[in-house]
């Protein structure tokens, strides 16, 4: 196991990022990877999404564009949940040169694991799967973990918490995720496929292997009911009690795998395999239709 962390050295450089689609299990990967004395996890930044696709193009080393930037950005709700000291960070950004939001995401990140006492940062945003490109651009020893859910028990959970989405669009999302992956990352050794179903049915093996592809030791405290420490391994003020933490927080199970069968009707069964049918069958589902 690597060395114990020294808040004198230089946070590593060697980020890894766990993408996917929405309700994939990106957070009860997250849950099981924070509990590592090496790594943090930050919650959802959604950077690349919301502040890259805005302000990629602004010439923030000029003061009035760069507050104007942290004005907005700061005051958001997600950096809110994960920076404890914006001053801090803004102290450290002001400090790099250049100044560009490769800079600013670093220095969030290298700060988050500096107060966890961690010598390893990564980031979770299921979304950030269309910025691969980014990440691997900003970061090239970064590792990348996509994870992979049947698009039945994805557009299943999807539509049970936002009412308003249908299994059509979870479908469509689901299948255009997948070929960007088999298009762009499939020979990528940086990039790594984890399926949902093969990590509950053995967490021990997939966890291993996962420590392999980051080059960090087996953990088994990885494996164990984080309840009541996951989220403090994170941020220390975070309760894990709300919402929708404690499951992810659970041991694995497999008994939520084929959960869609008795959620979705026939009818939405058959519009999901029909749309993703192609995508389905390269990734080894079976339709049931």
């Amino acid at each position: 196991m690597k060395s114990p962390y020294d808040p004198e050295n230089e946070i590593e450089e060697d980020p890894f990022f766990i993408v996917g689609m929405r309700r994939s299990g990106t957070t009860l990967l997250r849950s099981m990877l924070s509990v590592h004395p090496n790594i943090v996890v930050s919650r959802e930044t959604h950077f690349l999404s919301k502040w890259w696709e805005r302000y990629r193009y602004l010439d923030l080393n000029n003061t009035d564009n760069f507050e104007s930037f942290w004005e907005n950005f700061s005051a958001s709700d997600r950096f809110l949940k994960i920076v404890a000291d914006p001053p801090l960070v803004k102290a450290r950004i002001l400090a790099s040169n250049p100044i560009d939001l490769k800079t600013i995401f670093t220095s969030i990140m290298q700060v988050l694991a500096s107060t966890m006492n961690k010598p390893r940062w990564a980031e979770k945003t299921p979304k950030h799967y269309k910025y691969v490109h980014v990440l691997l651009d900003w970061y090239p020893q970064a590792r990348i973990i996509w994870m992979l859910r049947d698009p039945r028990a994805v557009a299943a959970s999807t539509v049970e918490r936002w009412k308003k989405r249908t299994v059509e669009d979870c479908a469509a999302e689901w299948r255009e995720s997948v070929l960007s992956f088999q298009e762009q990352w499939l020979e990528d050794e940086r990039v790594r496929i984890v399926k949902y179903e093969e990590l509950v049915s053995a967490p021990e093996l997939q966890i291993r292997k996962l420590c392999d592809f980051l080059g960090e030791e087996f953990c088994p405290e990885m494996l164990c009911d984080r309840t009541k420490n996951a989220e403090q391994v994170i941020l220390p003020d975070a309760d894990p009690k709300k919402g929708s933490n404690r499951l992810p927080n659970q041991s694995p199970t497999s008994g939520r795998i084929d959960r869609w069968r008795s959620k979705l009707s026939p009818a939405q069964i058959a519009a999901v395999e029909s749309i993703s049918k192609d995508a389905m069958l390269r990734c080894r589902y079976q339709p049931s239709f």
